[in-house]
């Protein structure tokens, strides 16, 4: 078969990131190589077109899809990260539908990503320095604040945040929380069970701001399936640990009649009670990660227009399927009746199971998972070009 004849196949690539080792940029370029060398490797194989799409769901990452999309204005500011330190910050400034908008990342001010495992304690990690970086998108005259607050590694159900704009927390003894220490670290997990009143005058966020929260989970913030149970363990939270946090969590909420029914809105678990404390306090919007991301990259019309979705991220389970981009990816492609496959270092989820997209994992081809990481890259293209050969089959 002549090279003018084969049939071609319009190929979309886009897969979230491979944390700690690829960028859903770089992973669909290696994606991408592996599936031309298998389209070349024989005169049977389709012709391949590819369009890409750089996506994320509010998690790390996110920050750069804006700034290369908007080309923004990268602004530092003097704030903290998780554990107190003085740190150089930074977020986006950038206008669009003629408002001034900021894009923050708390993974880049908060973030998990940024601290050691012997600094990793949610008792002791705050989310004040995120408050001093919206504070400062205001004073430089944001209308529209987007806060992107996936890989956190708190659990303070934002008080650390809501302490930053003068939200007020005072103990049993009606004086303020950590009042009494002259050298106090800023107010984290292991305050949430002292509080037993607080105060505040609205609005916080001046009238005329849009405040919005992207998350990629829709976990509330309470019970086994909330934000301390769920995603406690990961920020360097033990069994004991998790038990007083989320007794403290439940005497948060308990504090403040006014604001308790929000703790059961899906996200208001996200980023360790963030979301929570944005939504009842900040007069914040909850949105879906992917539903963002897909809006301002055109997702769907470039699922439309494909034969072949390909979507994917570093490890692939049971969560993945709950608000992030690969849930999102299938959302649309169920829409258009689009097949979906999935590249991943490792998947947890069942291939005989219809409702999962086909999983081709870089584990399976490389066992040694350091190696996986330190040579994601390589490995990626090798698998697909191994994938290639079952993908094209329907096309050839």
């Amino acid at each position: 078969m002549s090279i003018q004849n084969k049939k071609g196949v319009k190929i979309l690539l886009c897969p979230d990131k491979f944390k700690g080792s690829l960028s859903s940029a770089q992973a669909s370029n290696a994606i991408e190589k592996g599936l031309i060398k298998r389209a070349s490797s024989a005169d049977n194989y389709p012709t391949l077109e590819f369009a890409k799409v750089t996506i994320a769901d509010g998690g790390d990452g996110s920050q750069e899809i804006i700034e290369n999309l908007y080309k923004a204005q990268k602004v530092t500011v003097q704030t903290y990260n998780a554990t107190g330190d003085e740190i150089t910050g930074e977020y986006l400034l950038y206008n669009t539908n003629n408002k001034r908008n900021a894009f923050i990342e708390m993974a880049k001010i908060c973030g998990l990503a940024m601290l050691d495992k012997s600094q990793r304690n949610p008792l002791y990690t705050s989310t004040y320095g995120l408050g001093i970086t919206i504070k400062d998108a205001l004073e430089k005259g944001a209308e529209v604040i987007t806060l992107s607050i996936g890989g956190s590694a708190t659990n303070d159900g934002g008080i650390g945040m809501l302490e930053s704009f003068g939200i007020e927390f005072f103990g049993e003894d009606g004086k303020l929380i950590g009042e009494e220490s002259k050298n106090r670290a800023f107010l984290s997990g292991k305050d949430l069970e002292k509080i037993r009143r607080i105060e505040y005058k609205n609005p916080i966020i001046p009238d005329g701001v849009e405040f919005r929260v992207i998350c990629d989970v829709s976990n509330p913030l309470l019970g086994e399936n909330g934000a301390t149970y769920v995603y406690g363990p990961q920020k360097g939270a033990d069994s004991q640990m998790l038990c007083q946090l989320e007794q403290g969590m439940a005497n948060y909420v308990s504090s403040n009649e006014r604001t308790a029914h929000y703790a059961n809105i899906p996200g208001a678990g996200a980023a360790g009670g963030v979301g929570f404390a944005c939504i009842a306090y900040l007069n914040a919007t909850l949105i879906s990660g992917w539903r963002f991301f897909a809006e301002i990259t055109s997702l769907e019309e470039k699922i439309k227009w494909a034969d072949l979705v390909i979507t994917g991220e570093g490890s692939i389970d049971s969560q993945s399927l709950q608000g992030k981009v690969i849930d999102g990816v299938l959302t649309i492609a169920k829409k258009y009746n689009k097949g979906v496959a999935a590249f991943c270092g490792v998947s947890k989820l069942g291939n005989t199971d219809k409702a999962n997209p086909k999983c081709y994992q870089i584990t399976s081809i490389e066992g040694n998972v350091e190696k996986c990481m330190a040579q994601a890259g390589s490995l990626l293209e090798e698998l697909a070009f191994i994938a290639g050969e079952e993908l094209l089959a329907n096309f050839r």
